[in-house]
Formats: structure tokens, sequence, C-alpha cells
């Protein structure tokens, strides 16, 4: 077994662009569980790309900024990452939104 070579064990996973996009991020899960095979990795997307990440062995949890077709509000999203105590954000294409997002969240 291979030893935990990360300081973190609850990563999320931030790509909230089109699915291709997605797609090219899946990379970045697998190496996480690579070098921390007990961690938990959550994708936080889009609703029409989650499809993405629920078929992906090494993510555990999807998180939506959508809610039927209509976009959650921050503060909404805000609630969901706290609550899920994510310790390390992982932003593959950063955005002023996605950074306050993270940092809002205590991530």
């Amino acid at each position: 077994m291979k030893k935990n070579t990360l300081k973190y064990n609850r990563f999320l996973v931030i790509r909230t662009d089109r699915i291709g996009d997605v797609i090219l991020t899946t990379p970045v899960a697998a190496a996480i569980k690579q070098n921390c095979p007990s961690s938990h990795v959550t994708l936080l997307c889009r609703e029409e790309t989650a499809i993405i990440g629920e078929r992906n062995p090494n993510i555990d949890a999807i998180v939506t900024i959508d809610k039927n077709g209509k976009n959650k509000s921050f503060f909404e999203l805000v609630r969901t990452l706290k609550s899920n105590n994510y310790e390390c954000a992982i932003m593959v294409h950063p955005t002023f939104t996605l950074s306050i997002l993270a940092a809002a969240a205590g991530i």
C-alpha cells in the first residue's frame, strides 16, 4: 500500500465549464487517489457535466452549481461546501468568483 504523500484528505476539484474541459480535468482526481488512496475527492461542476464525475471511479462525490437548470445562489454553494469540510480546493480553470467561493467556504 502506498504511503499518503499528501497533506490533505478531502479535496474539491473545481471545473464549471464545458464537458470537454471536465473530461480533461479527470486525471487530477486520479493523481490525488494515486498519492492518497484513502482521500475523498469531490467534483464541483455543472449539472450537464456531472455524468463525467459519476462514471469516474476516482471521484467520490459531485456538487453541482445548478439546481434544475438554474444556478444555485452563491450563499447556498458556500453552505454546501462548508458542510463538507474540504481541506483543499483545486481550481483547474480559476475564476475570481470561484476563488471567492472557495475562500468563503474556508477551503
